[in-house]
């Protein structure tokens, strides 16, 4: 229910200000274009936080569907369809129209990786140097935790209109 990044400038940590909700779906994307963070949940943005620097790359293992800094043994708990990961910030139309379909991955500009985890950990996108290795040995049997709901400077933009909540909230 956050995106979290490192840049030249620091940590920053944009998390939603929507309630997350078991069992069911929901399409996150995450931007940044240098100057801003933006978070979308089912197309609609939900946080703008600004921000600013250069993304640090390193060697550290990356890993999806973790919640803390420790990839091999603290994984998600639920399900993840699949995950695409752009070298730009894609604009509002494109995440709402392509969030449900991505027909040809290999014919996308700028897709680095696409994962749909169907049995593999392979990039779809066709770049075999990002194909995904599974780290660790997760469980599916435990209650997933409770993790408290706080907003850390960023901006509700327009939740009420894209949830249909009556006050806004």
């Amino acid at each position: 229910n956050n995106f979290q990044i490192t840049t030249s400038t620091g940590f920053k940590v944009v998390l939603s200000p929507i309630p997350v909700v078991n069992n069911v779906w929901y399409h996150v994307a995450a931007t940044y274009n240098g100057s801003s963070i933006k978070l979308y949940i089912n197309g609609c943005l939900v946080a703008d936080s600004a921000h600013t620097g250069t993304i640090v790359t390193n060697d550290f293992i990356s890993a999806i569907g973790t919640r803390s800094g420790s990839p091999l043994t603290d994984h998600f708990r639920g399900l993840i369809d699949e995950v695409r990961i752009w070298n730009v910030a894609r604009t509002p139309s494109q995440i709402a129209n392509n969030m449900n379909n991505l027909p040809n991955p290999t014919a996308e500009p700028n897709l680095l990786a696409y994962y749909k985890f169907d049995g593999n950990y392979l990039n779809m996108q066709g770049n075999a140097t990002f194909n995904g290795v599974p780290q660790g040995t997760p469980t599916f049997d435990l209650e997933a935790p409770i993790f408290p709901h706080t907003v850390i400077d960023t901006t509700i933009v327009n939740a009420a209109s894209c949830f249909g909540y009556a006050d806004g909230s």
